[in-house]
């Protein structure tokens, strides 16, 4: 409190480059006309120090703090007047201080501003705590009818969940029902996939069959043709006959005119006329049953015609899908023939430059690695497969392996090695990533892969920087994507793949253009100290001194040959 011991306290405080002197009650005046803030200093008589105002033990033991300026306070380097009081004595400058009942007129009214401040907060503390009763009430009278309403909606839910459970057993044993119909279904439309493919070749046999016996049929077709042919000669003949006779009939009848009266003439025409009247009659008769037959032909013949030409349309068309099928399957062929003369070309032009390299030992380009566009992968059984059971002790081709990981035997995670090399994880091994095609030679399928780029062989010191450390090298071959590096200290912890690497050199290749190169490590390869370099962001210049390099090399070839 200010009140200590009998002495009364006084303020003071700085206000234009003054110091002056107040009570208790002219100091809260001050902070209520914001004249004074918080951190504003004043000096107190009773611990005789400058403080901060929030600091000012007769507001903090009322609990009070008023706000602070932004601005930075200093206090005065100059203490006021030193109070020559003590403790149990009263002032004898009475000048100086104001009255005991002045003090405590001023902390009266600073306690009953105070109270009056505490008792507003109290109300409106009060009026909130009914509120708040209020709305506690409303929310558990709310609380009770979304608890029966939760309750009832719970419990249609519940009845609902055993509907929808219940329909989605019937549902599963429903769906149980159709894949086995479908089961059966798929079997029986396999089934008849068979019956028809063998219905097919049957009639296929049959078209075939039906083919000869209308050429038979024709055949003999013709031959009919050829005896109506025949026939109808013969009745031309016979009508010549016919009129021939008529033509002695009538040299009778004259002869019957001049014999008139000869009765043995007589009887000798009727005789004649008798028997001409059989011939016609047979001859009637014969030509009858003639054209009666060639009727009975051409209808037998016309509807066998009109069947063998309907079946003759549908097997033609039939033949003709299958003929379509077959030029397709000439172009598949086609292809197929183009792309093998390519990869012999392919493979006579690698044969060719392996032996031109070879037949100049002396030669700086000399190389014991493959180069051309065409490189073939070993295909003996080399592939170890840790874990697999069904294998352990057994060494796989390369197709062998790649038609288990086909089959899922093996995943990209299995770990395989080539005799006497390191285990590495499928994912790792870089002959399992790319694209390969298989060729038969001698009797003997061999594998291989197609570069995009030709590979120049090459041999000139290298320098390879990462971000951990640098290392020296040798190029052993190149190309405008990439190149191989055998590098001397070998360090596969600070080397890893897709790691970015800055190349640089002292071979022509570097020094006239002017430039170095950024690549990034594709494969690591520790048993031979080797590295495969994949070359990046490079500009236009860059590329063209790699295809320059290629050409020339490919220039010294032709030169060597």
């Amino acid at each position: 409190m200010s009140w200590r011991l009998g002495i009364k306290t006084v303020y003071y405080v700085k206000l234009d480059n003054e110091l002056k002197e107040l009570s208790v009650s002219e100091l809260h005046q001050l902070i209520e006309d914001q004249v004074i803030y918080g951190n504003s200093y004043v000096y107190e008589t009773l611990s005789k120090q400058w403080m901060p105002l929030n600091e000012l033990p007769v507001f903090k033991a009322l609990g009070m703090s008023f706000p602070q300026t932004s601005e930075k306070q200093v206090p005065p380097e100059r203490s006021p007047i030193k109070m020559k009081t003590q403790v149990g004595h009263v002032l004898t400058d009475q000048s100086s201080f104001v009255s005991d009942d002045t003090h405590l007129q001023d902390y009266v009214k600073v306690f009953q501003t105070q109270f009056d401040i505490l008792l507003d907060k109290n109300l409106e503390l009060v009026d909130e705590n009914i509120k708040l009763k209020v709305s506690k009430n409303e929310l558990i009278t709310q609380n009770e009818v979304t608890k029966l309403d939760y309750e009832s909606k719970y419990q249609k839910q519940s009845k609902e969940i055993d509907v929808l459970t219940n329909k989605i057993e019937d549902g599963e044993a429903h769906i149980q029902s159709l894949l086995a119909e479908n089961k059966i279904l798929h079997e029986k439309i396999n089934s008849s996939h068979r019956e028809v493919n063998l219905k097919l070749e049957h009639s296929f046999q049959e078209y075939k069959e039906l083919e000869h016996t209308l050429k038979l049929k024709n055949d003999k077709i013709e031959e009919l043709q050829v005896e109506i042919e025949n026939l109808l000669s013969d009745l031309k003949k016979e009508h010549l006959d016919k009129e021939k006779l008529n033509a002695e009939v009538e040299n009778l009848r004259e002869k019957n005119k001049i014999l008139e009266q000869d009765e043995k003439y007589i009887a000798g025409q009727d005789k004649i006329k008798t028997q001409y009247n059989q011939i016609i009659a047979k001859k009637n008769e014969k030509i009858h049953l003639l054209l009666q037959q060639n009727e009975k032909i051409k209808d037998k013949f016309s509807e066998e015609s009109k069947q063998v030409k309907s079946q003759f349309e549908q097997y033609q068309f039939s033949l003709k899908a299958e003929q379509e099928k077959v030029k397709k399957l000439n172009v598949v062929v086609l292809e197929e023939r183009k792309k093998a003369q390519e990869l012999e070309k392919l493979l006579e032009d690698q044969k060719s430059l392996e032996k031109k390299i070879a037949s100049d030992q002396s030669s700086p380009l000399r190389n014991d690695k493959s180069v051309g566009k065409v490189v073939e992968i070993n295909n003996n059984a080399i592939w170890e497969v840790r874990g697999l059971e069904s294998a352990q002790d057994k060494k796989f081709t390369f197709l062998e392996l790649k038609d288990l990981i086909l089959s899922k035997e093996v995943d990209n995670n299995t770990f395989v090695r080539q005799e006497s090399k390191w285990w590495k994880k499928i994912k790792d091994c870089p002959e399992f990533k790319i694209n390969y095609f298989t060729k038969t030679v001698a009797g003997e399928t061999k594998v291989f892969i197609e570069r995009q780029n030709i590979r120049i062989p090459t041999h000139f010191r290298v320098t390879l920087t990462t971000e951990k450390a640098e290392f020296t090298g040798l190029c052993i071959n190149l190309s405008k994507g990439g190149c191989f590096i055998e590098v001397n200290e070998f360090n596969a912890y600070d080397l890893r793949a897709e790691d970015e690497v800055v190349l640089k050199s002292e071979s022509e290749l570097f020094i006239e253009k002017g430039f170095s190169l950024k690549a990034l490590i594709k494969a690591v390869i520790p048993e031979e100290r080797g590295l495969g370099l994949q070359f990046i962001e490079l500009n236009d210049s860059q590329t063209q001194a790699l295809e320059d390099q290629v050409s020339h090399f490919l220039d010294l070839l032709d030169e060597a040959a």
